[in-house]
């Protein structure tokens, strides 16, 4: 096992107040009527945990629109507040976005622990959070979305949601049970694993699928209730891959859902698949957003080990760029 990286993982409770730290003296002056994040992977994923948020709170007027790949969106225009998001700095598809938000004269901030794009923010004396490379990006997601989220409060854009989040943080280690995820990844073995999650919180299926496929390396797959039964269910009809499904129950969710899940369960092990209901842990529909991202990364390492591979290196990925760059 990979000690060094589970040590990692157990870093996640701190990222919260020291993101905040790192991010307390920027801000971006203006009024915008949309925000769009430019990243990739790791490094854009959290936008989406923070959109869960941003559409529980009615004083929020956005949702962050990502782009995923080399050019901005065709309606793109000035009144758009623009997030460069890539933790080393040097992904090809954020930095042809930063030349073009950057040579239109848009207002934008950075967020990174380095490389070229660090470069040329700082050239430009753009507003800029670095955040500390300690890892690989996908386990850095408490800083990036607390760093995110500081500055666009810094901004005025949002109201201040620290005194409300910071708790639940202090919570996780308290929440998590070890053995529980191991017990989840002895089932895992060998199965591909189908997250299947809530309508209120579909970041959550998203973000274990990612950590299944990065720590695990292994195919996963998700979707959420309800619109999974109308549609992706009927493909379950014949079974051709050892299917696992996690689901992720949310208490706060439309009653209806639970009725949906326990209905699917039963379907799903009459098919002869496995099947575990995660009830997700927490006072609000954000702490069990945070207590499954920690779960995942708990049973998706534990996972790795089944399979005796190493969780942190993303060596296809690595071998792909090279590809590319030949």
């Amino acid at each position: 096992m990979n000690d060094r990286y589970y040590m990692d993982i157990k870093k996640f409770p701190q990222q919260f107040k020291k993101g905040a730290e790192l991010a307390k003296d920027i801000k971006v002056e203006g009024e915008f009527k949309r925000i769009i994040l430019c990243g990739m992977g790791g490094s854009s994923f959290y936008a989406h945990i923070l959109n869960d948020l941003f559409a529980k709170d009615a004083q929020i007027p956005y949702q962050i629109e990502t782009v995923k790949t080399y050019d901005l969106p065709d309606n793109a225009d000035s009144s758009c507040l623009f997030i460069l998001s890539s933790v080393s700095g040097n992904t090809e598809e954020v930095l042809s976005c930063y030349d073009k938000v950057d040579s239109r004269g848009y207002k934008y901030f950075v967020v990174t622990a380095g490389g070229e794009l660090l470069e040329r923010a700082k050239q430009r004396n753009a507003p800029t959070v670095v955040v500390p490379l300690e890892t690989q990006p996908r386990l850095l997601t408490g800083y990036l979305m607390v760093g995110v989220l500081k500055v666009l409060t810094n901004s005025g854009l949002i109201p201040d949601k620290f005194p409300e989040l910071a708790p639940i943080f202090d919570q996780l280690d308290s929440l998590l049970d070890e053995e529980y995820a191991k017990k989840i990844a002895k089932d895992l073995y060998e199965k591909v694993p189908l997250i299947i999650g809530c309508d209120n919180i579909p970041s959550a299926a998203m973000f274990t699928k990612i950590k299944f496929n990065e720590n695990s390396k292994m195919q996963s797959y998700w979707n959420v209730f309800p619109e999974v039964n109308h549609n992706e269910m009927v493909g379950y009809t014949n079974l051709i891959m050892p299917a696992y499904f996690l689901i992720l129950k949310s208490k706060f969710t439309h009653p209806r859902i639970h009725k949906r899940i326990e209905i699917f369960k039963n379907l799903m092990k009459d098919k002869g698949a496995g099947v575990e209901v995660i009830e997700l842990k927490g006072e609000s529909f954000f702490a069990e957003l945070m207590y499954m991202h920690y779960l995942a990364d708990h049973i998706s390492y534990y996972l790795a080990d089944e399979y005796k591979v190493d969780p942190e290196p993303v060596e296809m990925v690595e071998e792909f760029k090279k590809l590319l760059n030949q």
